[in-house]
């Protein structure tokens, strides 16, 4: 959409000039301002960044094309047609030497201005493409290459950058689009991040409420007061962006200064926890175990630490745990090393700390079966396309009790069946699968029902009202009437 200005010093075409080109474009054009002094147009002009000009040649105080070399001098990228009712060769040729491309004479024709109108705005078009892939080109430069300099206009307005992993930019992109478009001045992405350069300040931004979808994802920003900076906040987003690790939820992360700032007064120091633990269920104080592991871990979360880091520690701590106390492997601790280096979320490292010490506590007490819940309910999230999965597979493979029991403790606690949720959990995620495009057969099995595809089918229905084939229908024209 642009903004377009009529000069002509008698008001009466001027108006008419400017209904004429409303009503032919109206969809291209923002708004159309008129003016009936040239002195008073170049001020406009000064004040306004009009894309396209129409403009008289008689006029007093500046003629048209003196006040065209004083626009395009101003403003290169403007682009002007000359109306007149005084058409002559000279002017012509003199309005050529200027850039002009169209001179209309009065009163202009209907059919003559809507092709002038429609070849002008198709100029406009591929100046902005060409524009913005110069632009994005030499962003992307920048962010490459702390030597590479580039001055922009854009970078006047102390702009926010604003980055996010690649992978997020389907679930990202859109509720940004929604909520920032009009103040969006620059976009791309490059080293498997998108950014978008944003004409508010992060505060701004935080203010505006935007829907972002249930999901781990850290938005950074940084306010750009100058073009150098740009290089150095890209660099440090990059870094941050993986700290999704500890979210789970859409995370803005800009002022990470004043974070770790916050984060100095708790440190979390790993030496000191381990100790701390190691004391403590040594002590059989095991409330004070979990105590210490939730500190640890929200020190951790606090300060961003260092993913890699975090977990080759708990990995250490966990395999000294089950060397120490004779902890007998079952197929999580079998595999724990594994599930910790693969592992995309803090919660992970949360429940294997506690899983491991509540191994440790059912050896000293058999009996103790206070986080059977928590344990069933990560065996079922993680587990579930297991096809062989029941209490009976658990019992056998992981807690080696009776699986009556572990229904009934698990029922106690949450008031709900272990095969209820294990089977709500299951068809939750096929919906997932089904709208991100996987067929009925390939969603069956990777949700557990490998060998009976038709029994899934009877489930899915029975629990959605909806065959998952009508399921999917049904979200494809959702999409299509939004």
């Amino acid at each position: 959409m642009i903004d377009v200005l009529v000069i002509d010093d008698e008001p009466i075409i001027a108006r008419g000039i400017a209904k004429k080109i409303s009503s032919l474009s109206e969809d291209e054009i923002n708004q159309v301002d008129f003016s009936f002094s040239s002195v008073q147009a170049l001020q406009k002009c000064k004040e306004h960044s009009y894309t396209l000009v129409f403009t008289d040649i008689n006029m007093p105080e500046i003629n048209g094309l003196e006040l065209v070399a004083k626009l395009l001098e101003t403003n290169p990228q403007m682009q002007i047609i000359v109306v007149t009712g005084f058409g002559s060769l000279k002017y012509a040729q003199q309005a050529m030497e200027l850039g002009i491309r169209h001179f209309l004479e009065k009163p202009v024709q209907t059919d003559v201005l809507q092709r002038a109108l429609n070849e002008t705005l198709e100029i406009i078009s591929k100046n902005k493409l060409k524009e913005r892939l110069h632009l994005s080109n030499s962003i992307e430069k920048m962010i490459s290459d702390k030597n590479f300099v580039f001055q922009h206009s854009l970078f006047e307005l102390s702009p926010t950058l604003i980055m996010f992993d690649y992978s997020h930019e389907k679930n990202l992109i859109p509720p940004l689009l929604t909520s920032l478009d009009p103040d969006i001045l620059a976009s791309g992405h490059i080293q498997g991040t998108n950014y978008f350069l944003i004409a508010l300040s992060p505060n701004q931004i935080k203010h505006i409420r935007i829907k972002f979808p249930k999901m781990q994802a850290i938005i950074f920003m940084a306010q750009i007061e100058k073009a150098s900076d740009l290089f150095a906040y890209f660099q440090i987003g990059k870094t941050l962006l993986e700290k999704e690790f500890y979210f789970d939820d859409v995370q803005f992360l800009s002022n990470f200064s004043e974070q770790k700032q916050l984060a100095s007064e708790s440190s979390s120091n790993y030496e000191e926890f381990k100790n701390q633990l190691l004391s403590s269920i040594l002590l059989m104080d095991f409330h004070q175990a979990e105590t210490d592991i939730e500190k640890f871990l929200d020190n951790c979360k606090l300060q961003l630490n260092s993913i890699y880091r975090l977990k080759v520690q708990i990995n250490d701590l966990i395999l000294q745990l089950i060397d120490t106390y004779r902890v007998p492997k079952d197929t999580i601790l079998e595999e724990v090393s594994a599930l910790i280096f693969l592992t995309k979320r803090i919660n992970d490292l949360n429940f294997l700390l506690h899983y491991c010490l509540n191994k440790i506590k059912q050896k000293i007490n058999p009996q103790e079966s206070t986080n059977i819940p928590a344990t069933l309910n990560y065996i079922i999230e993680n587990y579930y396309g297991n096809s062989e999965l029941s209490l009976k597979w658990i019992s056998k493979n992981i807690f080696y009790l009776n699986p009556e029991y572990l229904g009934r403790k698990y029922f106690q606690i949450t008031g709900q069946k272990f095969n209820n949720r294990l089977l709500n959990y299951r068809i939750d995620q096929a919906k997932k699968l089904l709208f991100e495009g996987k067929s009925v057969s390939e969603v069956a099995e990777l949700v557990g029902y490998k060998n009976n595809p038709e029994y899934f089918f009877q489930v899915f229905k029975k629990i959605e009202g909806l065959t998952p084939h009508r399921f999917l229908i049904s979200i494809l024209k959702t999409q299509s009437d939004y």
